[in-house]
């Protein structure tokens, strides 16, 4: 099989020169914990949060509150994550085969203090490919590849845990791709997330389970069947940085599939992979981010090496509930006289013969 046929039928994507035009001209800045939930295409694993009150792809507890609005922005450069037949990317991780450079766009909205809705908008921007020659799969074309869309109901929250219910769905807007199948039908989500909080240190973790009927083969010899349903798993650790208005996350996630299927590239199709990086509140309305990662376990769609960066603005009342304030040192109330100021005490009483106070009301 020639990547030719991969070409035309695994990852063709729509309206991609429109999009590809404002994203370009939108995404100055520079490229945060690991990849997160398996919530996205099966074509990336790079899966933001529409809130900065999460980790990075790792859902917490935490809302954003009422009237809060999270706008977001990340790119992600993936090394080595896409598909090949025939041993085209066995080997050490250290040896280039391709690269995927993508983005992602983010709205979030604190419907109540305990309701939040996304909508996030992934972008395959630019790839490369090394060896054309092998057998493999890659995008036809740039462009949107989904959107998906989320609700996060808050259901405990105290100072020592939090526990939130997340539901989403994913709208595929990837032509022909194999994980998906002809004609699929939308992907649900439903996922727990938990929160520890210790201090300077906070420990997160999600589970749940994706809801995927997946569609017909694209072709009778497409090397890859449509993915059905899959469990899903992720966990996150955060330190604040002593003094600083900087976190440092770790973040991994697995995913696995509840049923067998077909898929003839060399990569497992139960993922684990991890990610760290800093977390760095910048203002109350700003909110940046950078790491990278790499892959526990060969597997699809995940990367040998992957660098990321991005932000969060905060739009509200109010800033974040994780932006760190700075005490401010109370200032000593130090009475002032002038050398010409007479004071008079009176009424001090002592005791006979003695030059001890009589009672205890006189020194107040």
């Amino acid at each position: 099989m020639k990547s030719l046929v991969l070409k035309s039928d695994i990852l063709r994507t729509q309206y991609s020169r429109y999009i590809v035009n404002t994203v370009l001209f939108v995404s100055i800045i520079l490229t945060p914990v690991a990849y997160a939930n398996i919530v996205g295409t099966n074509t990336q694993n790079f899966n933001t949060t529409a809130s900065a009150e999460d980790y990075i792809t790792v859902y917490s507890a935490k809302t954003m509150g009422a009237s809060k609005v999270h706008l977001g922005l990340f790119m992600n450069a993936a090394i080595n994550s896409l598909p090949y037949f025939e041993g085209g990317d066995a080997g050490s991780r250290f040896k280039y085969n391709d690269s995927v450079t993508a983005a992602e766009f983010s709205v979030g909205y604190g419907l109540t203090d305990n309701i939040d809705l996304g909508l996030l908008v992934p972008v395959t921007l630019i790839q490369h490919i090394k060896d054309d020659d092998n057998s493999h799969g890659e995008y036809a074309a740039s462009g949107i590849t989904e959107i998906r869309a989320l609700a996060k109901l808050g259901l405990l929250k105290d100072s020592l845990f939090g526990l939130a219910a997340i539901a989403s769905t994913n709208i595929n807007l990837t032509e022909d791709s194999p994980y998906q199948g002809k004609n699929a039908p939308m992907t649900y989500n439903l996922e727990l997330a938990a929160d520890l909080y210790l201090g300077l240190v906070e420990i997160g973790g999600n589970i749940g389970y994706r809801i995927k009927s997946g569609g017909s083969d694209i072709t009778e010899d497409t090397p890859i069947s449509p993915y059905k349903n899959q469990f899903i798993a992720s966990a996150a650790v955060s330190y604040k940085l002593p003094s600083q208005d900087s976190k440092v996350i770790g973040e991994i996630f697995t995913s696995s599939p509840s049923t067998q299927f077909d898929d003839e590239s060399e990569r497992h199709t139960t993922r684990a992979e991890a990610l760290a990086g800093i977390k760095t509140y910048h203002s109350k309305q700003i909110v940046y981010y950078g790491g990278f990662g790499s892959e526990l376990r060969h597997s699809v769609s995940s990367a040998d090496w992957r660098f990321y960066g991005g932000l969060h603005y905060i739009l509200g009342t109010d800033s974040s509930s994780q932006t760190f304030d700075k005490p401010k040192p109370k200032k000593s109330k130090v009475p002032s006289y002038r050398p010409d100021d007479i004071i008079v005490v009176d009424n001090l009483n002592f005791k006979f013969d003695s030059d001890e106070f009589s009672s205890e009301r006189n020194l107040e």
